[in-house]
């Protein structure tokens, strides 16, 4: 699949004037950011690359630089929710800091040319400070910009290239930049990056695998708790002294809403009988608890059972049940 340079080149992307701001001042095509906006700001850069410390500097370019969104355009807000349209493109960059071997062997214009060599490069300019440059790529989807540049750290990561791993943000900020010697191919068509590495397959398992142990320690943590307040609020009703001998109904009732817990519920239910004034035993308590319907939820068994408790003993009961112990 290949798209053209002109399709590129119109893509309208948002103007912040820095940033920390989240609202749009203006929508420009993609060429007018690469090319006009450089002689725009040409002097600050020049003032920013001038600037020693590397703190100053960030701060300068922070509060200072205007910006785009690439990968999509938003509207009045800069966050996912807002997206107007996603423009089906990435933007990498390749940072001298993770890099050093590299940059040491070769000048910064050799790795921006093999870098432009790639059949899927649309653009390679320096960054903001000078100290790298990033480089646009078509991509089908920019809904899937993380499969797609998780990809292109594998790919270059080959051939000994190490791109920042921290764009992926569709919402992310790109910084103006003045580059005299921009690469940008024109009035052609480009390949679009589609490639799916088996790393970044690998890596989406595990991921998903991470995701599901995390789901079940905190239902498995969630049930725990769940019985632990539970055993307590049976122990308060004990406590206070509440009878299921003087009415059956409540007591079936309850019978029913732990019955909803599985095993910790009957257990709890037998403890809960064993103190009441019609206590007959084991055997009967097991043989009514076989009667009992559930409802259908745990939740709702639950939430039930302790708007009963609530009913009896007050809207305060939690925190009496908590005084005592």
């Amino acid at each position: 699949m290949t798209v053209s340079t002109t399709e590129l080149d119109n893509i309208k992307v948002g103007v912040y004037s820095d940033s920390k701001s989240t609202k749009k001042k203006a929508e420009i095509r993609l060429i007018e950011f690469l090319l006009p906006v450089q002689n725009y700001i040409k002097d600050m850069i020049g003032e920013l690359r001038s600037i020693k410390d590397e703190k100053q500097q960030k701060e300068y370019k922070t509060n200072n630089l205007i910006g785009v969104t690439m990968s999509a355009l938003l509207g009045d807000s800069r966050t996912t929710n807002d997206i107007v349209q996603y423009n089906n493109i990435m933007c990498v960059d390749v940072d001298e800091e993770d890099n050093k071997e590299l940059f040491a062997k070769n000048s910064i214009e050799e790795i921006k040319k093999a870098i432009f060599d790639l059949n899927f490069v649309y653009c390679v300019c320096l960054s903001c400070r000078g100290k790298g440059f990033y480089f646009i790529v078509p991509i089908p989807d920019s809904k899937d910009i993380a499969i797609y540049y998780t990809s292109m750290y594998h790919k270059l990561k080959n051939y000994g290239i190490n791109i920042d791993k921290h764009c992926k943000d569709v919402t992310r900020i790109r910084f103006g930049s003045y580059d005299e010697n921009i690469l940008l191919k024109r009035d052609c068509e480009i390949e679009v990056f589609e490639e799916i590495s088996v790393e970044q397959i690998n890596e989406k398992k595990a991921e998903l695998e991470k995701a599901k142990r995390v789901i079940l320690k905190k239902q498995h943590r969630s049930h725990d708790e769940q019985i632990k307040y539970l055993k307590q609020t049976i122990d308060y009703l004990i406590k206070k002294g509440f009878d299921t001998g003087k009415h059956w109904a409540e007591w079936a009732t309850i019978g029913k809403y732990l019955k909803t817990i599985g095993e910790d519920g009957r257990l709890l239910f037998h403890k809960l009988s064993a103190v009441s004034s019609a206590y007959k035993g084991i055997d009967d308590v097991e043989k009514n608890w076989q009667r009992f319907d559930v409802c259908n939820s745990v939740d709702e068994a639950m939430g039930k059972f302790y708007t009963m408790v609530k009913n009896k003993y007050g809207t305060d009961w939690r925190k009496e049940m908590k005084e005592m112990g």
